[in-house]
């Protein structure tokens, strides 16, 4: 399996952002803006983590996950919001690996990133 990143988010410039610092530290990242082009790139390609938003136009963060989990299993995937109504508790119930709020703790979301890479 890749150590590719994928990261889902509405916000282009929030995936080009988290894309540029996964470079930066030698990690290949992909992005992708909603649910239906995130199914694509799984589908077209491996990733080791998905790092999607939860809040996004149409299908949400949540779908996606319920998405991966029925056509890719147990792909590794961690979970960010700005607002967000569930606990962590509630997401790692669905197999969510974690949940962290925006603004995102780079230090923390980059450590996490590379330890689950390492494995």
């Amino acid at each position: 399996m890749s150590n590719k990143v994928l990261i889902v988010d509405d916000e282009e410039e929030i995936c080009r952002s988290m894309q540029l610092l996964l470079s930066a530290f030698d990690i290949e990242a992909d992005y992708a803006f909603n649910h239906d082009e995130a199914i694509k790139q799984l589908s077209a390609n491996s990733y080791k983590l998905v790092l999607s938003d939860i809040k996004m136009p149409g299908k949400d963060g949540i779908e996606l996950v319920k998405s991966i989990r029925k056509q890719f299993g147990d792909q590794k995937v961690i979970l960010m919001s700005g607002f967000s109504e569930y606990t962590l508790e509630e997401v790692k119930e669905m197999g969510v690996l974690d949940l962290y709020s925006k603004p995102l703790d780079m230090d923390s979301v980059l450590s996490n990133i590379q330890s689950i890479l390492s494995h």
